[in-house]
């Protein structure tokens, strides 16, 4: 067996994301996560429920923004042949809820 962070060749799994983020969040931010094994070990608690939550928050909002733009890829909201993703105001405002539901898991 081969380790591999895209099995395709081209799209980074979570441990290639987590690779990458790892560095930005040094970089960017300072902090040096690079002994963290996970996203979700970043969070004293609840670290898989916030993980959770972000992605549900970025699908929300990526499938209003593709319908919006009128993407036209097929199998992606807005595009042919694909459900198309909320009205931006309400991914938005869904958006936010979600981002809530985060700090109040932060505290």
């Amino acid at each position: 067996s081969q380790f591999e962070f895209a099995a395709d060749g081209v799209h980074p799994g979570r441990e290639g994301h987590w690779l990458m983020a790892r560095e930005i969040i040094l970089q960017v931010f300072g902090f040096d996560v690079r002994n963290v094994p996970t996203v979700e070990n970043m969070f004293a608690h609840h670290g898989g429920k916030i993980r959770e939550l972000v992605e549900q928050r970025m699908r929300i909002l990526w499938r209003a923004w593709m319908t919006r733009i009128g993407h036209s890829r097929p199998h992606v909201p807005g595009g042919p042949d694909s459900e198309p993703g909320p009205p931006l105001p309400e991914a938005e405002q869904k958006a936010l809820e979600i981002g809530e539901t985060i700090a109040h898991l932060l505290e």
